[in-house]
């Protein structure tokens, strides 16, 4: 009876470790890419708005790359250059890689999932980040895409995958968002590089060419501007 007694329990804990084995295999792995705060896309959603979106936040974007099996992730500070590396192993165990010198006491980069990370270190407060598969198209499809009219009626669009057209023609653009150049909400044309500062005012879409952006790049205020254009995005309706 003794004997039965062990066959069992050895059989049940070779079960449980199976299972734990193949649910740990189970889980998703970490795909490399882009990470966007999920704070941020909320708020982005809600207004529009890449700065305002950005807030005071210094991290809102995280990269994640692969390295000789290992997972490195690295927070991208202010939207403008890469900050400390994390390293996590196969075990799940997260070690500082490089601190890009900074003094880092206190650190966590935790994989929740396939598609979603939660990273903080020092004062940087633990935020969750979510995977985007064009970090661009994800930006321009929030903030600018759609179709407007001008005040004589004229269509533009403007495109998630970076094409306008206008009464003018076709351009490419970028909907910038390293807001150390410029402290406001711009597009950049791709060819030209000329920055227009938009303003979103619920369905209407005000752009401005910038005029001293070649000039100044360091914290221009969006002040010295000439109109572009003065658009009404098609079929929206504004909540009252």
């Amino acid at each position: 009876m003794q004997r039965r007694l062990w066959v069992l329990v050895i059989a049940v804990i070779a079960g449980l470790v199976a299972s734990m084995n193949f649910a740990r295999a189970a889980r998703p792995e970490l795909a490399a890419g882009d990470f966007l705060s999920r704070k941020y896309l909320q708020i982005l959603e809600q207004t529009r708005s890449p700065f305002t979106a950005e807030g005071s936040r210094t991290i809102n974007l995280v990269l994640v790359r692969k390295n000789e099996g290992a997972t490195e992730i690295v927070p991208i500070m202010n939207l403008h250059e890469a900050g400390p590396s994390f390293r996590v192993d196969q075990s799940d165990k997260a070690v500082l890689e490089d601190s890009a010198g900074l003094d880092i006491g206190q650190y966590l980069a935790q994989i929740l999932s396939g598609k979603e990370l939660r990273v903080g270190f020092d004062s940087f407060p633990a935020e969750n980040f979510i995977a985007v598969k064009n970090l661009q198209g994800t930006i321009r499809g929030a903030s600018v895409a759609g179709r407007y009219l001008d005040n004589e009626r004229r269509v533009y669009t403007f495109g998630k995958d970076g094409v306008a057209t206008t009464p003018d023609g076709t351009l490419r653009f970028t909907v910038g968002i390293d807001h150390v150049p410029y402290q406001f909400d711009y597009i950049e044309q791709s060819d030209t590089h000329k920055i227009f500062k938009f303003v979103r005012k619920k369905c209407n879409l005000d752009i401005y060419e910038v005029t001293d952006a070649i000039q100044n790049q360091h914290g221009n205020d969006g002040t010295q501007v000439k109109p572009w254009a003065f658009l009404r995005e098609i079929g929206c309706k504004e909540a009252h």
